[in-house]
């Protein structure tokens, strides 16, 4: 006939499980009908592991562990495990267990029943009651419970379990919103980087320009500077002092001469003057007035020819 049940080793580091195990070992022998005492022993030591079974022969040295009750060996290996602790040292500990996250109600109470087991407690409902409520995860229930009159453990465990039930089922019933963002495929400029607020100040610049009445936007423009052409008041010219190289009139440039008649005389110097926010002045020879200068000189012996810039203090060859 084969065994009823398997056992599985025990797992030295969890030594608060080790009452449970042997528990299990006992009803594992009940089942398979093992009243042999050393066969019980025996089962004992082939079923915990390599780990436990080295215990027990440590423990036990130097005795031989053959020889060792069954009752012996679990009490020996029980005290290891398990050492006694003071009613005092259990009740402290029952009364620090509360509900842990993700932990559900009715492992909540199967935990604190297993806390309770050797706290010799005479009123031991109440205190399931009391720590059942004290341990609540769920604060607004909690608060609820504290309201409440003459709560019995079992009241307070019905309160508990339904109150889970509810907010499952909500959980499951609750439609699940089918709006979703947009994913962001690209982002021009971080906020607050330089590039983000020149950014934002155009934007801001371009509303306010859409928001100015009509009657602004028709408005007519400003007239040209007569002394260089540009967007500005006369009196605000840098060149309303100039001398005109066309007509040789102070007042003017020969950009805006009148006496020009749209015909450049030759050798004339011409001066262009941008007015915008990024202004630059460049002044250029249209046609020159004489032939290039050039000079006969000897370098180390050798004759050269070179051109004789009269705007350079140096010539660096």
């Amino acid at each position: 006939m084969a065994n009823l049940g398997r056992l599985n080793e025990f797992d030295i580091t969890h030594p608060e499980q080790w009452i449970s195990y042997v528990s299990r070992v006992d009803n594992y022998l009940r089942a398979n009908q093992v009243t042999d005492d050393g066969l019980k022993a025996a089962t004992l030591l082939c079923v915990c592991g390599q780990a436990t079974f080295d215990i027990a022969e440590n423990l036990i040295a130097p005795a031989s562990i053959e020889s060792m009750a069954y009752a012996d060996l679990k009490k020996i290996l029980s005290e290891h495990f398990e050492p006694k602790l003071s009613v005092i040292a259990r009740r402290h500990a029952f009364e620090q267990r509360a509900q842990r996250s993700g932990e559900s109600a009715a492992e909540f109470v199967a935990a604190l029943r297993q806390a309770s087991r050797k706290c010799e407690f005479t009123d031991l409902e109440d205190r399931l009651r009391d720590r059942l409520v004290c341990g609540l995860h769920n604060r607004e229930l909690q608060r609820r419970l504290f309201a409440m009159e003459k709560l019995t453990f079992q009241d307070t465990l019905k309160e508990v379990m339904a109150d889970e039930a509810v907010g499952g089922a909500m959980k499951t019933l609750r439609p699940q919103s089918t709006h979703t963002s947009p994913p962001v495929i690209h982002q021009g400029a971080a906020e607050g980087s330089e590039m983000g607020r020149e950014i934002e100040e155009i934007d801001r610049l371009r509303r306010e320009a859409l928001r100015r009445p009509r009657s602004i936007e028709k408005a007519t423009p400003p007239q040209s500077c007569a002394s260089c052409g540009g967007q500005h008041e006369k009196a605000e010219c840098r060149f309303r002092t100039a001398v005109c190289c066309a007509c040789g009139k102070q007042g003017h440039i020969a950009r805006v001469c009148r006496s020009r008649q749209g015909k450049r005389p030759p050798g004339q110097n011409r001066v262009e003057y941008c007015s915008g926010r990024r202004s630059i002045q460049r002044t250029g020879v249209q046609h020159p007035i004489k032939e290039k200068i050039r000079l006969h000189l000897k370098l180390q012996g050798v004759p050269c020819s070179m051109e004789l810039d009269t705007g350079s203090v140096l010539s660096i060859i």
